[in-house]
């Protein structure tokens, strides 16, 4: 008997989880600069790209399962001219910052800001339903927005900073942005709730044929349908601000700057590494490069479940 595709399980199934920092400016030198200067700052020295060991394909799967082990003491920024004056950065890890600047409770978002003068934001979806924007102007105000489910919003934190639930569909209360970041997102479905049920049981029925290409339509129809409201947003505003889907999806970095540089170089990312936490240098070149194995090795108090 022949399986049942089913469109809503293949939807639920798969979480939508996206970061992303974008700065107004596009000159990608002053913002690479301004990068390690900040991480400088933080105690992170810049390095070139760690060679792999001999092992890579145990390197490579844990890049994949376990990235925790890694981020202690790697960090890794993808930079990328966007549209509208922007550019786009990714991080490993994706939230770093988001974290809180040596010896101030603002986030790294905000020194970054006020120390080069230019408006940024960190937009991130988590689980598909939940998201908070995080704006920072030049004079490194910052204002958090957005939602986590939660019946105590007044006491959640997002990385110190307090959260003020969206109202509406406007975004941004903070830093000036063009007109379509400012709505992005609040475009409404077509459909009523009784025509978008109707809709995605042919959807449904689409589904089960033997073709990949209407497979692939209607899937890609009940997405747009079935969108969030946080998710609709990230999904417009990475097709505004950046010139790669790819880039503003990507969400494993440092796995990708090893398995697919190759995409990386073609949307013209520029990658920088740095330093962090305890580790082992190769003597002849003070590069990086020994995966953890103890807890000794991780170099700060907490438990590992090795």
């Amino acid at each position: 008997m022949a399986m049942t595709l089913d469109l809503e399980y293949e939807f639920t199934r798969f979480s939508y989880n996206n970061h992303s920092v974008c700065v107004n400016s596009n000159n990608l030198n002053l913002v690479e600069v301004a990068i390690i200067n900040l991480l400088g700052q933080e105690g992170y020295r810049q390095i070139p790209k760690p060679p792999l060991p001999q092992n890579d394909k145990l390197l490579i799967q844990t890049l994949c399962s376990s990235p925790w082990e890694i981020m202690s003491y790697l960090k890794v920024i993808a930079i990328s001219i966007g549209n509208y004056g922007w550019s786009v950065i990714k991080a490993f890890p994706s939230e770093l910052f988001c974290r809180r600047a040596k010896k101030t409770k603002l986030p790294l978002l905000a020194r970054l800001a006020s120390q080069q003068k230019f408006d940024a934001f960190h937009n991130t979806v988590l689980q598909r339903y939940w998201g908070v924007l995080i704006e920072a102007n030049s004079s490194g105000r910052t204002l958090a927005s957005g939602y986590l489910d939660s019946d105590y919003m007044e006491y959640i934190r997002f990385y110190t900073k307090r959260i003020q639930e969206s109202k509406g569909y406007k975004n941004f209360s903070l830093i000036e942005v063009p007109r379509e970041f400012q709505w992005a997102g609040s475009v409404s479905s077509i459909f009523n709730e009784r025509e978008k049920q109707k809709r995605e049981e042919e959807l449904e029925l689409l589904y089960q044929s033997d073709e990949k290409e209407i497979r692939d339509k209607a899937w890609s129809e009940w997405k747009e349908l079935n969108m969030s409201w946080f998710e609709r947003r990230d999904e417009d505003l990475g097709k505004l601000i950046c010139k790669s889907d790819f880039f503003w999806h990507e969400n494993k970095l440092l796995y990708k700057a090893y398995a697919e540089p190759e995409q990386l170089e073609k949307d013209r990312v520029r990658l920088l590494f740095f330093q962090t936490g305890r580790f082992d240098l190769d003597p002849s070149t003070e590069e990086i490069w020994s995966p953890i194995t103890s807890r000794k090795d991780y170099g700060i108090e907490r438990d590992i479940p090795f």
